[in-house]
């Protein structure tokens, strides 16, 4: 499952570092995923990677990423959560066809859509929350795949931040009060109508996001309390009534997922964590930089922050360790798309501007200002950290890419993970990974333009591992602090 904000912020068209955001999961649940990225929609195709650009529902030069979700009949509904950044000024898009037209919905007009998604048992049933102003705060449902809207659930004063579906028998969504110092869990059972219950913040400063994160059925799932500062993971096992804090993260829980009898959750694209029988255990070693992460078969699956790590899929085996599926240059083509769709049209003439920028990951076009790698290389460290939109950061994103050259390019098989494999182990040596520092102790910044974590931050000292046994409080309606808390992390300030 992915988290509402996931690096939403990362810039979100062509000439931005090469990263990946999420896992989009596939319709019949297998392997066969997509991935969301910062410069576009990578669709699996007859075991291929095709390429849709984001512009086909944004504006160019869009800072913030679209979040997708399709449903089992290939729908896609794409989310723009902002105004100025939606193709035409809207917020919410469809594509019935696969991902190569891309149409504006009804009813929906200035509103502010920042979450959506389908009906589990029924792709003609979609629901979407809105906010902006009290008056448009409000969930909107479609009997139509997403064609037309209207309002089911009026919310005032309150400000919707995400939307899920919790198994198949419950629809979640989440809110704060304008304020940000209350929460709202609303849940829709199979059949019923949506219902409010009240969620606890736990002692989180204003003003404070309140995101879902991931569940196990109907009654056990988790949120994620998210303030100015370090996260606070929650839990109910009974469906909203009663909720203890579980753990509290030293930034930011960028997403989470269950595999095995743990709760996986990723921490600032840095750490890997996991929680299980009251106990966080991590970080884990040689975990591959990644923002999401998502599982098939108790199998734990991420996507890398690429222009750090080089894969922008990989696997955890057994052993603990991360074997890569795929590299951004495996990326074959731009999807193949009728004329006059929306793909066609607005991604054709970006695909040979996108192209440099995958196949750099092959090759490195050094020439200036250079940091020593620790294979002898040297590679260019741009101007402001290559956090500007304006292309100075598209080398950069060669450059660390290139930090992965050196190690073999080889992948496993996106097939089961027992199957023979030739995936690559993941550590220091040759690429970035926990505990290992950047050479120059160059820092990076870390702003709402940048969406991936900075590189200073990869210097800091590893965290501790180790288990922590919080004695979790449980609380309704109110307070309670027995959450297990994460080593205190140093972030390179925005510049």
């Amino acid at each position: 499952m992915w988290l509402t904000v996931t690096l939403q912020l990362a810039n979100a068209h062509i000439g931005d570092l090469i990263a990946g955001i999420d896992v989009v999961p596939a319709a019949d649940g297998g392997v066969d995923f997509d991935i969301e990225a910062t410069f576009g929609l990578l669709l699996r195709e007859q075991e291929e990677w095709a390429w849709v650009c984001h512009e086909a529902v944004t504006q160019p030069g869009a800072i913030r990423a679209p979040r997708y979700t399709r449903a089992s009949d290939g729908t896609w509904l794409a989310t723009v959560s902002d105004t100025n950044e939606g193709r035409g000024g809207n917020t919410l898009f469809r594509s019935p066809d696969g991902a190569c037209s891309w149409d504006d919905v009804s009813g929906l007009e200035g509103r502010l859509v920042t979450a959506a998604d389908f009906d589990p048992l029924d792709p003609n049933i979609a629901w979407a929350v809105t906010g902006s102003t009290p008056a448009q705060s409000a969930i909107m449902g479609s009997t139509d795949g997403g064609t037309t809207w209207q309002v089911d659930t009026e919310a005032p004063g309150q400000q919707f931040h995400g939307l899920a579906a919790a198994g198949d028998e419950l629809m979640v969504a989440v809110a704060t009060s304008d304020d940000g110092a209350a929460g709202h869990l609303w849940t829709l059972p199979a059949g019923g109508t949506w219902t409010e219950q009240s969620v606890p913040l736990f002692g989180a400063k204003d003003p404070t996001k309140l995101q879902y994160l991931t569940s196990e059925d109907a009654d056990h799932f988790w949120l994620v309390v998210d303030p100015i500062g370090g996260d606070i993971l929650i839990e109910t096992t009974d469906g909203g009534e009663t909720w203890s804090s579980v753990y509290r993260a030293g930034g930011e829980i960028l997403d989470g997922a269950l595999a095995g009898d743990a709760l996986w959750i990723v921490v600032d694209g840095l750490d890997l964590v996991s929680i299980a029988d009251g106990m966080a255990t991590g970080p884990v070693e040689g975990f591959p930089l990644s923002a999401g992460l998502d599982t098939v078969d108790d199998t734990l699956y991420t996507v890398p922050l690429s222009y750090l790590v080089g894969p922008m899929l990989t696997r955890r085996r057994a052993d603990g360790t991360f074997e890569t599926l795929a590299f951004p240059d495996d990326i074959a083509r731009q999807k193949e798309c009728p004329a006059k769709t929306t793909v066609a049209e607005i991604c054709t003439p970006l695909w040979d501007k996108l192209l440099p920028d995958l196949r750099g990951f092959d090759e490195l076009p050094i020439d200036a200002g250079t940091i020593t790698t620790d294979t002898g290389g040297e590679i260019v460290a741009p101007s402001k950290c290559g956090c500007s939109s304006s292309g100075t950061g598209a080398p950069w994103a060669l450059a660390l890419g290139a930090l992965a050259v050196a190690r073999r390019r080889e992948r496993a098989s996106l097939g089961h993970p027992d199957q023979e494999s030739r995936g690559l182990r993941f550590g220091p040596i040759g690429g970035l990974s926990h505990g290992s520092t950047s050479s120059s102790g160059a820092r990076c910044c870390r702003s709402a333009r940048c969406g991936p974590p900075s590189v200073a931050s990869l210097g800091a000292s590893p965290a501790p591992g180790g288990g922590r046994s919080p004695s979790t409080a449980s609380a309704s309606g109110t307070g309670g602090d027995g959450s297990a808390r994460s080593p205190s992390r140093c972030l390179a300030a925005p510049t």
